[in-house]
């Protein structure tokens, strides 16, 4: 089952854009605190494919905060996952 939240989103700390590339990250961002760095290419998040950081944010927007989902990325043309907590925006 999947909740839909519909308090304040998790905060991946990424910049959104049409590519699958992290191009910039947030110290404090979901992604920055898992071990995501700038230039990985995200492939899914538990399951669902994504093509570009919006859809990411998206489809991460299904999700509350404290929840964990698994992101697979691609680094150095190597697949690789990891758990990601997600976390508020920090004030």
């Amino acid at each position: 089952m999947i909740s839909f939240n519909f308090g304040d989103p998790p905060f991946f700390g990424l910049k959104e854009s049409d590519s699958p590339i992290i191009s910039s990250l947030d110290s404090q961002g979901s992604l920055m605190l898992a071990g995501l760095k700038n230039r990985d290419k995200v492939i899914s998040i538990d399951g669902v494919a994504v093509s570009s950081t919006q859809e990411l944010v998206s489809v991460g927007r299904k999700y509350s905060i404290g929840q964990t989902v698994t992101v697979e990325f691609e680094r150095n043309n190597k697949l690789q996952s990891v758990p990601v907590k997600l976390v508020g925006c920090p004030e």
